[in-house]
């Protein structure tokens, strides 16, 4: 394995944007992952793991210390209980996952297809589509310590999930390189088609995997920007949060405003809706960055630098700050993180 120094992290993302990594190491195993994490320590280096680059915005400025670009890959299923446990490498790229899934007739993932990224970004963001969560199928996430050497598994309710959060995004877990996931399926028909777009498409039918695989696939074709011409991290701010009482008030504002049940004291509400049919943003610009035009969540570079990006990110924020006094929370992941 080698590990190299001042790389360009540019064709590592798909905002196709960013500086330079101090040192550089694509691990393929456990044995490079440890010989990584020691030239790391020995050195006394930050360490920044990058998978399918796809929910990241790299600084121009570059990351210091050790970027890691994880390409650890391998799939095995086991049956357990009349249930499909699935372990898998966290470098395989989901939509390979799901697509093989699909192939054994394996139920639960169909409705992550076409999702950028890899298996280990799952848990970290609770990865959702189409009325599906990883977090209502992963068993476990395996685990290896950068700082101390050491392997540790976690359930799933040691993962805190919660809307796109996780333990993985927190302080406790920084030196936490996710090696592995495992995932429970389901040899049984379970279509869930209870998502608007699906249950217009398939109304009272029972939609096979593929079915469900290929309409999940066209419509997010159609709503998001072909990832190899186009710079994007996807959507880029969570749809906010809030009080039921904060919503009520909202929703005197906007009474169209849509709202989603989270728990007896919280809603979410549809940030989409909000940019396009208030703010009037879908399709705006400044300068070489702005919304995609079929999906308003979606920021698209076109030729610009992380610095557009935030500028932009900061203009929208401060938007929906003044008109409905709510901080928005990026989806996407700055690296070096603030």
């Amino acid at each position: 394995m080698e590990i190299k120094s001042h790389v360009s992290l540019r064709e590592y993302t798909t905002f196709k944007i960013g500086g330079e990594a101090e040192y550089f190491s694509v691990v393929t195993n456990l044995d490079e992952l440890k010989e990584s994490a020691k030239f790391a320590l020995d050195k006394n280096l930050t360490v920044t793991i990058l998978g399918g680059g796809s929910n990241v915005l790299v600084a121009d400025e570059g990351v210091s210390g050790l970027v890691i670009l994880n390409q650890l890959s391998g799939i095995s299923y086991e049956e357990v209980a009349g249930e499909i446990i699935a372990t898998v490498s966290s470098g395989v790229m989901l939509d390979d996952l799901v697509a093989d899934t699909v192939a054994k007739e394996y139920w639960g993932m169909e409705n992550l297809s076409h999702i950028p990224g890899t298996v280990g970004a799952t848990p970290v963001q609770n990865v959702g589509a189409y009325g599906v969560e990883v977090s209502d199928l992963i068993v476990s996430v395996d685990t290896f310590n950068l700082k101390t050497l050491t392997i540790k598994k976690f359930s799933n309710t040691e993962c805190n999930f919660s809307y796109r959060d996780s333990l993985f995004k927190n302080d406790e877990a920084k030196n936490l390189f996710i090696t592995a996931v495992s995932y429970r399926l389901s040899k049984k028909a379970n279509p869930k088609i209870n998502y608007k777009d699906l249950q217009v498409l398939f109304g009272e039918t029972n939609p096979s995997q593929r079915d469900i695989r290929q309409a999940v696939i066209k419509i997010r074709s159609n709503k998001f920007p072909d990832w190899s011409k186009l710079g994007t991290a996807g959507s880029f701010f969570k749809n906010p949060i809030i009080s039921r009482f904060k919503a009520i008030e909202l929703i005197k504002m906007y009474p169209d405003l849509p709202v989603y049940p989270v728990d007896e004291d919280a809603v979410k509400i549809s940030l989409s809706w909000f940019l396009d049919k208030v703010l009037n943003l879908r399709g705006y610009t400044i300068g070489p960055v702005g919304t995609f035009e079929k999906h308003v969540l979606v920021v698209v570079n076109q030729n610009g630098n992380a610095s557009d990006v935030k500028k932009f990110a900061k203009y929208v924020s401060d938007l929906v700050l003044e008109k409905l006094g709510i901080e928005l929370e990026w989806e996407v992941t700055q690296l070096p993180c603030d």
